[in-house]
């Protein structure tokens, strides 16, 4: 089963390097990386060629869209039967592909979901990393603690380049009312940095745009229901 994992990258430059690493580590030879520079003013492209890998693939936007659109340009170039995401500034973790790939040789699954840990960036300075009370690992629906066939999202298709924050809520909203098969396990697969400068921390915005999210999530389960 060939992977794909997308990677949108904007203003990257910091982490991106240590992000590729955590996923090209765990990837087979056949499977790929595909790195979507989302009209970042700081230089990607070169330090994707510094890491010098072959099973990375870059394109660069012509202008800046936001990361569901990046991510859909990224679906768009993807070659693999198994769909996964990464941050830019994010890590897998070492021995999440094994996990991934063990509980989807079932062909009734069509979603793997793990743990996740949040630390705070190592460059933080102290006054900083005293403003933050990072929560204990846990279960949790984000992009990169997420691995998709392919052929589900093609059925619930892209993200929703409308919303300006949770686009992957509600992309695993549609993935739920799917009724497919979910496994859940307990393995950690992603750490997730907090550095200051997170999407999900700084965007104006990110609030009302979660809960418009929530919103459509509930009416899907009433629907279900």
């Amino acid at each position: 089963m060939k992977t794909s994992v997308i990677m949108p990258a904007y203003r990257a430059s910091a982490y991106i390097a240590q992000a590729l690493r955590s996923a090209l580590d765990e990837l087979a030879p056949g499977d790929e990386v595909i790195v979507v520079d989302d009209a970042s003013p700081d230089d990607i492209r070169a330090i994707v060629e510094q890491v010098d890998d072959p099973r990375i693939r870059y394109r660069r936007l012509p202008r800046n869209g936001g990361a569901a659109a990046a991510r859909n340009a990224g679906l768009a170039m993807a070659g693999g039967d198994l769909i996964q995401f990464l941050d830019d500034d994010d890590l897998w973790v070492p021995g999440r592909q094994a996990v991934v790939l063990d509980l989807m040789a079932a062909p009734s699954v069509g979603v793997v979901s793990g743990w996740v840990e949040h630390f705070l960036s190592p460059d933080m300075p102290p006054e900083a990393r005293q403003r933050y009370v990072l929560p204990p690992p846990q279960a949790a629906v984000l992009g990169g603690s997420t691995a998709i066939r392919r052929e589900l999202l093609e059925r619930v298709g892209d993200f929703d380049t409308g919303l300006v924050s949770g686009e992957f809520i509600d992309l695993a909203s549609r993935l739920m009312a799917t009724q497919a098969g979910w496994a859940r396990s307990d393995a950690l697969f992603l750490r997730r940095r907090i550095h200051g400068g997170n999407h999900t921390l700084s965007r104006a915005g990110h609030g009302a745009a979660y809960l418009a999210v929530v919103r459509a999530h509930l009416q899907r389960q009433r629907g279900l229901a």
